[in-house]
This record gives structure tokens, sequence and C-alpha cells, in this order.
């Protein structure tokens, strides 16, 4: 298989998707046999729920990941057992408080931010951050623990896990926020990329936004002088249609287009492949997108409708285990509903106050990384609509 993957290196995905398709959704790639190196590669939706609900405990991210995730490693996206339910719990905490929204989407509104690209820029990055809320006393951390990630961590009793005896920071602690901060950062970039791109290249499916907004922009317009609508998470929350324009595109383009897990003991899966102790398991979300018995012929066409129910006032119910993008099982994202919250908000902004024409779309590939990214970014032409413009066929 050699020569097939070094000649699609630049549309592995692609390819990808089209090996499971003719496969059956699964195919076992081996190395030489005086190797340990044993892979099963799967879109198959059943052997997605064995393996993320059914069989949860015996597949695991395994040290392999960790290692490739560097200043990541030991953080929840990398964690198993113990570890990985305790930082769940507290990122449960963390991200169901009702202040934290509004404060997310503020920051939206008032600035952008720059991560560097040298881990130890980064690191001193967070460690003055953190030495900074800490100096604010632990009353200060606790009033704004309703509304900060990094002041939940560091108010009320010392944690073991974030703070030593004397009350310091832990290498941990400083791992844990990078983490937070890629978590929103990366996602939330790509998602966002590949949600404008499909808008912009399917006029429909922008047409169907702003319908869906022009009740609420005109009550935000009437007396404002302001040049722009912006749209807050608590006025797009019930919108349909601008939540299906953003799972068809999340469907098409998954944030992790790969899932790796690791088989801590043999198994059979529901497709009948056998897995063994330390095999490594490959779920291409990627390809599960583009299965035609679940999404149907025209599954390689952006289609927000495909999400709405006969009636059109409802988002149709997709299971988890086909549609993968949020995760599915006890690793679930925890930050789904503010995620969504936060890039539809931002979607309707843009899309109400913006025509967006894509430039050379022809180029628009998929980059080959943990986040689905562009390879190239996205080129585009921006251009202010006027605000008195009605939605028009």
């Amino acid at each position: 298989m050699l020569p097939g993957l070094i000649a699609n290196r630049h549309g592995l995905h692609d390819y990808a998707a089209t090996i499971l398709a003719a496969s059956g959704h699964n195919f076992k790639l081996h190395g030489p046999p005086a190797t340990s190196v044993r892979y099963l590669l799967t879109s198959s939706p059943a052997n997605v729920r064995h393996i993320f609900t059914t069989n949860f405990a015996n597949y695991v991210k395994g040290d392999e990941l960790a290692a490739v995730l560097g200043i990541l490693g030991g953080t929840i996206v990398a964690a198993d057992g113990d570890s990985w339910r305790r930082q769940r719990e507290t990122i449960h905490h963390v991200l169901t408080r009702p202040r934290l929204l509004d404060s997310l989407s503020r920051r939206c509104h008032n600035k952008e931010r720059r991560l560097a690209q040298a881990e130890s820029v980064l690191y001193s990055f967070v460690a003055e951050s953190i030495q900074r809320s800490m100096a604010a006393g632990d009353k200060a951390a606790a009033i704004n623990a309703g509304s900060d990630i990094l002041s939940y961590y560091v108010s009320g009793d010392s944690n073991p896990d974030f703070l030593d005896q004397n009350r310091e920071p832990t290498d941990f602690l400083h791992r844990t926020f990078i983490n937070f901060m890629v978590a929103v950062r990366d996602p939330m970039g790509s998602t966002l990329s590949w949600l404008i791109y499909n808008l912009a290249t399917n006029p429909h499916a922008v047409l169907g936004i702003r319908k869906e907004l022009a009740p609420i922009a005109a009550c935000k317009a009437s007396g404002s002088t302001a040049d722009e609508v912006v749209f807050e998470p608590d006025e797009t929350k019930d919108l349909v249609y601008t939540r299906a324009a953003m799972f068809e595109s999340l469907r098409m383009y998954p944030i992790a287009p790969i899932e790796r897990k690791a088989a801590v003991a043999d198994d059979v899966l529901p497709s009948g492949h056998k897995v063994r102790a330390g095999d490594t398991v490959l779920i291409s979300t990627y390809s599960m997108g583009r299965l035609e018995q679940v999404w149907g012929e025209n599954c390689q066409e952006y289609r927000p409708e495909r999400w709405l129910s006969r009636d059109g006032d409802k988002l149709r119910h997709v299971p988890s285990h086909e549609f993968i993008a949020f995760n599915t099982g006890p690793r679930a994202c925890l930050g789904k509903n503010i995620s969504v919250a936060l890039v539809t908000s931002i979607t309707a902004t843009v899309v109400w106050n913006f025509d967006v024409e894509v430039l050379e779309s022809d180029a628009v590939k998929p980059k080959l990384s943990l986040i689905l990214q562009m390879q190239n970014g996205l080129m585009a032409k921006v251009k202010k609509r006027s605000q008195g413009e009605v939605p028009r066929e």
C-alpha cells in the first residue's frame, strides 16, 4: 500500500474514504510479520458504538498518543482511567457555569488572541497568567470563578493536581490551562473556516440563514445607529437552519478527522473483525460523514436541509455514533453546548453583515493534521452588506 499512500498523501482523508467504501467500511493494515504494527481502519457506526460506548474500558488513548501530543500529554485529551475521570468531572463543573458563555462571548467580540508557536513562549505566558490570577488573592479568584476558567482552578481549597502543598501551581495546571486554550482556538478556527467556505459556495444556505435572522435583526435595528448587527448567543440559540448549516459543515469536515484507540485486551467488533491486545484502531470520522447508507446518495453535497424535520421547524436527531463530530459515549465533548452557541452567533453575525466570495475555491483542501484545518487557509473577498437589504430568492 505504500505507493498508494505516497501518491495520495495530499488527499489522504479522501483516499481513506474511498478505500473504506470499497472494503465494507473496515480495512486492516499490518506491518512486516516481525513487527507488532497492527492497525484496523474503520468507519462503521456499529464498531464506533462498540468502541466508544459498549466496550469503552477496553479502548484507551494510550501512551503513543500522549507522546505525539507533547505539551498536552497527561491532559484530558490524552488521559485514561482515574486521571481522565477526575479531569472530566472538574471540567464539567468549569463549563456548566451560566456566566461563562457570556464571558466568552464578550471576549470574542472585543479582541483576538494569537498563541505563540514555541512551547517555551506559550508556557511562559501561561505561567504569568496563573501568577497574576493567584496574586489577586483567593477572594478575587472566588468572585471570578463563575466567569473565568483559570480562577476556578486556583480558588478554594488546595487541589494536589493543580496546587502543591505550598499552593504553588503545578506543571499539570500549566498543561491543563494550555489544553483549554488549544481546545478553544484550533477547533473553533477550523469549524468557522470550513463553515464560511461551505456557505460562500452554497448561496441557498446563506439565504436560509438570512431569512431566519431577519426578524431578530429587525428588532435589534429599531432605535440602533450601529452599522453592523451583532447577534448574541442567547438570541441565536433557537435558530434551527443556522445550526443545521453548522452541523452539515461538521459532517463533511469534522474537527478531528481521525480518532485513535489502543486495545487493552482481545476483542471482536460487531463487524466480525478480531482485535488483539495492543492493536491500534483508527476511526475515520471524515469517512463516516460520507457514508451513503447514513447520509444518502448525495452525501458528497453540502445540504443543511438534510438536518431538518419534515416541517422544517426542528433539527433531525442523528445518533452520536453516526455523527461523531462531538465524540460519543463517556468521552462525548463537554464543551459542545458552548461551542455550538459561540459558532452559531459568530456565523449569524458574519452572514448577516457580509457577503463572502471564495477565491480559488479549487485550492481549498484539508491539511493532514490532528485538527482538520485548511492546507492553505481560506482566501476570500468580503463585502459589507447594506443593512436595509432584504433576503431574496
